[in-house]
Parts: structure tokens; sequence; C-alpha cells
């Protein structure tokens, strides 16, 4: 647990795509999707789509997404192939 701005949170070591790392993130046990920044799904040699390929919603709106699949092991629970929403920069 880390606590900043008064709140306290989670960070958890994860393997995405087999490359090994501590990143910052929300784990929201809740979610339909994952959703990563462009750089960090380059930085794990997704396959990521040069158009946008939809539209993920939220409170602040939405944003265009580039639609792909993404392997992860959090401890020794491991999820194969989740669909991963890569944020689309523009």
């Amino acid at each position: 647990m880390v606590k900043e701005s008064g709140r306290l949170r989670l960070e958890v070591e994860i393997t995405l795509n087999k490359v090994s790392g501590i990143y910052q993130a929300l784990l929201d046990s809740g979610a339909d999707n994952c959703l990563l920044p462009k750089r960090i799904g380059l930085d794990l040699g997704l396959k990521i789509p040069k158009k946008p390929s939809g539209t993920s919603h939220g409170v602040g709106g939405e944003v265009p997404v580039k639609h792909t699949r993404l392997n992860i092991q959090i401890g020794g629970y491991k999820l194969k192939s989740v669909i991963c929403l890569v944020l689309y920069s523009r």
C-alpha cells in the first residue's frame, strides 16, 4: 500500500506479455476491459492497429481507442488473451 494525496493506493507486481515490472495502476475488479496508455502498449510489444477501432465511454466522456489482446499475470493468477483498449494518442 502506498499513501498518495491522503488516499491508499495498492501497487502489485504484474507481468504483462511476459514483461515483468511494477506499474502504477488502478486494479478494478469490476471492469469489463483493460485500458493502457499507448506508450505502455508499445513498450510491451503489443500489436496495436494504426487507426482507432472504437471508443471508450466513461464519466469524463469518450475517447478513441484501439483494440488488442494482452496476457496478464498477477501472482499465480493468469489471464490469457484479455481484450485490451489502448488509448489513441493524436
